[in-house]
């Protein structure tokens, strides 16, 4: 989570507190006390709720130039005649309290150097805002109490406006009546008699405005102005050219009626807003990028999913969602430094985010995942720029003759789609391409086999649901195993109930048992595929369990024509290929196959020879076992590998291994007896 993110968090969650500990403080309770004002009323009506609009600054919910409560405050404040310089320290107290808090509780220390500047321009901002307004005020009410006293009076107010550093004029019957040097400087006009010649129009100096601009630039002043006092209390933003920077500048503008003796009389402020804009949209960039590639990150990437989403919901404006998945990328920050794994990602994302036309939304979403959405109607314009895609990432090259290498997952939209299910079909086919594990091959796939499986299994669900429903109707049983270490567990299911997709079924007490270590369940069908189903509820007193998830399998346990057993503790291992040796540890083990785990596999590929050196100890017996075979599959899950290597038949699979299989078999059955008794 970002610096940004925690301080609002904090502040949405402490603002209270914060309050608190700022105005409780000794010398603020005796300042306010010379006031007469009331602690906890000043903390309930005005110090939590600032806290809180600094929480809604950070996150962006609200502007810092448009903070209702600093103009309550400030009337406030004035009514109770506080001085400016108290005024001054009890902001500079919130300052501290903050600033002293947030370190205390270790969201910001001094090592953030750029969150505690942008947090300091905040309290600056906020404070000249607050103290501008608060000599507006001031300024406004001298105006008005004093307006038939002597000339030097008079002179005294127009030397205070100079000294401010927005543009403050004020404007009669549609004419320009006063201003402040600032004004006079940044519009390039030495009086009002000079002005009124350059501008027979007040407004005229003004570039343009964010709020109800069609009336301002049609010159239609009057109308704009009343509008804007209604709809906007009179407050906009403008643009207009400062002749002291030689730039266009934004400014922020507030036009404050004057009371009835003065009828169509404003005091306006210009403050320039240049800077903190440029500021905003600095942390807005910060909020919605990723911190290592520069990269669109995921928040922006679900934003624009659900626009093209609605899109093709609504206006069926079709899309393409691509999720790019970056090869090894775990295992080259283990072998040759993250750096050089951050040096792939930055390097992929500068590629992409250069070649991109506006047809393309690119985004990192995880560590070494990508995503493009392309606006394309056809699945061969997609695959072309997956193949593009590819091409880019060829390019880079981390070793003298190592390149990068991606697989690609292509995903249309369907009716009822939403980003969940879209991304499980790309995680789905990342998977599929990843057990492939060829040689030097960046692959992609598109998800046109996996809908039409899914209808597939979907009919054979339904299926098998109806198989269910007849062996509850006739009382036949369904033929039921389950895995205890490995080692098969069967019993005669009796269907109990059926409702939807969900079916109770009464097995064995043993398989019962088992299903605390493995809570899933096959059940062996007369014609394949077979089904695996996961137990969500279990019964002991009637020996009756709840199965849901029923998914149809290609190929499953059942299939296996040999005994496996889980090996416990799993046995050290190292395996060889290529001159390369990898520590493993065997898990499972039958005559024909065996699983092990790895944290590495290097370039091992599918069908590649390989050759286990063991050693296997059971009964007082220690034999060391040198067994060779092929790889099957690779399974990445959680970091690691899980790599099952089909055995070739040795003598030493006839006198160690099947003598070692029977032994733990009986050993594992006698361990479910003894747990049942």
């Amino acid at each position: 989570m970002s610096i940004k993110k925690r301080v609002t968090t904090f502040l949405n969650h402490h603002h209270h507190t914060l309050a608190q500990r700022w105005i409780l403080q000794s010398h603020i309770r005796t300042t306010l006390s010379h006031y007469r004002i009331d602690t906890q009323q000043f903390i309930e009506e005005f110090a939590s709720p600032i806290v809180q609009s600094f929480a809604d600054i950070l996150s962006g919910r609200q502007s810092i130039e448009d903070l209702s409560i600093r103009q309550k405050l400030i009337h406030f404040l004035f009514d109770k005649m506080v001085s400016i310089q108290d005024i001054f320290l009890l902001c500079i107290a919130l300052r501290y309290t903050l600033f002293q808090l947030l370190e205390k509780e270790k969201i910001l220390t001094s090592t953030h150097k750029e969150s505690i500047k942008i947090l300091s321009k905040i309290f600056d901002t906020n404070l000249s805002l607050l103290l501008e307004s608060f000599e507006i005020l001031s300024l406004q009410q001298s105006y008005q109490r004093e307006s038939n006293q002597h000339s030097y009076q008079i002179q005294e107010l127009q030397t205070i406006l100079d000294m401010q550093k927005s543009l403050i004029f004020k404007v009669s019957h549609h004419q320009l009546s006063f201003a402040n040097q600032t004004f006079y400087k940044a519009v390039n006009i030495k009086d009002i008699e000079q002005f009124h010649k350059r501008y027979p129009k007040v407004w005229g100096f003004i570039e343009k405005v964010s709020h109800l601009n069609r009336l301002f630039q049609a010159k239609e002043y009057a109308q704009w102005l009343q509008q804007l006092l209604i709809k906007h209390q009179g407050r906009c933003e403008a643009t207009l050219f400062d002749h002291r920077q030689n730039h266009t500048i934004l400014v922020q503008m507030e036009i404050q009626p004057l009371k009835e003796q003065e009828k169509e009389s404003y005091i306006i402020t210009l403050t320039d807003i240049t800077q903190r804009k440029k500021e905003l949209h600095t942390l807005t960039q910060i909020a919605y990028s990723d911190t290592l590639t520069g990269a669109p990150n995921r928040r922006v990437f679900q934003e624009k999913f659900q626009a093209a989403l609605k899109s093709y919901q609504h206006d069926q404006k079709p899309f393409f969602l691509l999720i790019i998945d970056i090869h090894q990328l775990h295992e080259i920050n283990t072998y040759l430094g993250r750096e050089v794994g951050d040096a792939i990602l930055k390097s992929f994302a500068e590629l992409m985010m250069k070649n991109l036309s506006n047809k393309y939304f690119f985004a990192r979403i995880d560590g070494e995942r990508f995503a493009l959405i392309t606006y394309q109607s056809k699945l061969e314009e997609a695959q072309k720029s997956a193949q593009e895609v590819i091409k880019e990432i060829h390019t880079i090259f981390y070793t003298h003759t190592e390149h990068a290498r991606a697989n690609i997952a292509i995903i249309r939209p369907l009716e009822g789609d939403d980003l969940q299910s879209m991304m499980s079909r790309a995680d789905t086919l990342i998977k599929q391409m990843k057990e492939c594990r060829t040689h030097d091959i960046s692959l992609f796939l598109d998800d046109s086999n996996l809908i039409e499986e899914e209808k597939l299994f979907s009919e054979i669900r339904e299926k098998f649901l109806n198989e269910c429903q007849h062996a509850l109707t006739h009382e036949t049983s369904l033929d039921v195993m389950n895995f205890y270490k490995e080692v098969p567990i069967q019993s005669d299911g009796k269907v109990i109930k059926v409702i939807g997709d969900t079916v109770w079924i009464q097995i064995r007490k043993v398989a019962l048992h088992a299903l605390n270590f493995n809570p899933e369940l096959y059940i062996r069908r007369d014609k394949k595929p077979h089904i695996k189903a996961k137990v969500t509820d279990v019964n002991s007193d009637k020996l009756m369990v709840r199965i849901e998830e029923i998914v149809p399998l290609k190929e499953s346990p059942l299939d296996r024509k040999n005994i496996h057993v889980r090996l416990n503790p799993s046995i050290e291992t190292l395996l060889h290929y290529q001159n390369i040796q990898i520590p493993a540890l065997l898990e499972t083990i039958s005559i024909d196959a065996a699983s092990l785990k790895t944290d590495y596999i290097f370039n091992l590929q599918l069908s590649d020879t390989t050759t286990i050196h063991t050693i296997f100890r059971w009964d007082g017996k220690e034999v060391p076992l040198k067994l060779s075979g092929t790889v099957h599959k690779i399974i990445e899950t959680n970091g690691s590998f899980k790599v099952v290597i089909s055995l070739l038949h040795f003598k030493a699979i006839e006198e160690t291994i099947a003598p070692f299989i029977a032994y733990r078999q009986i050993e594992i059955i006698r361990e479910l007896q003894n747990a049942l008794l």
